[in-house]
């Protein structure tokens, strides 16, 4: 009986790691309630971060760019909940950030790779102003602390076509989960 208890539960651990992300995406949805400036990459060593890790693979379709994009930014930013840059050619140094920083410098790579290819001219990629409904429950009216009053995500949209994705590098960092869901 002992044996049984620990398989159910060892399984059921199992399938919430496994499903996380579709279970995230189901329970947890986000509301744009603002949006942010866009940067350019400017900075020397920002536009070589960027470079030596490209390939033509990764420029290939929109998939393609998102998941570099992501790769870049988990790799060369950590999350801090103290004042830091937001500007992504002062965080290529910096590399400490906030969900801000994080979302900010995800668009801007975003959009660099986008220019690289003409192909993708219709795609953009663009930081909001976000709030977290858990089960339908606005969490941001249980949290008191200014810091936790938005949270900054990406939606990367073709303008033609209307197909959008919706990426919260703050949790693609820690939790893995690739893509997030609007309300």
């Amino acid at each position: 009986m002992k044996y049984r208890k620990i398989y159910i539960l060892s399984s059921f651990a199992l399938l919430l790691f496994i499903f996380k992300a579709t279970i995230y995406r189901v329970i947890v949805k986000y509301e744009t309630v603002g949006s942010r400036k866009s940067y350019e990459v400017k900075d020397k060593s920002l536009i070589n971060f960027i470079e030596k890790e490209l390939t033509e693979e990764d420029l290939i379709d929109i998939e393609s760019i998102l998941e570099k994009a992501t790769i870049l930014t988990n790799d060369k930013l950590h999350f801090t909940t103290s004042k830091s840059d937001i500007d992504p050619n002062k965080l290529i140094t910096s590399e400490y950030t906030h969900c801000t920083g994080y979302a900010i410098f995800f668009e801007t790579i975003c959009n660099y790779m986008i220019k690289k290819n003409i192909l993708l001219k219709d795609w953009k990629a663009m930081t909001r102003i976000g709030e977290l409904y858990f089960l339908g429950i606005n969490i941001h009216d249980y949290v008191k602390s200014p810091f936790f009053k938005d949270h900054d995500f990406v939606i990367i949209k073709n303008v033609k076509t209307g197909q959008k994705f919706c990426v919260d590098p703050t949790v693609s960092d820690y939790l893995n989960i690739d893509t997030v869901s609007e309300k």
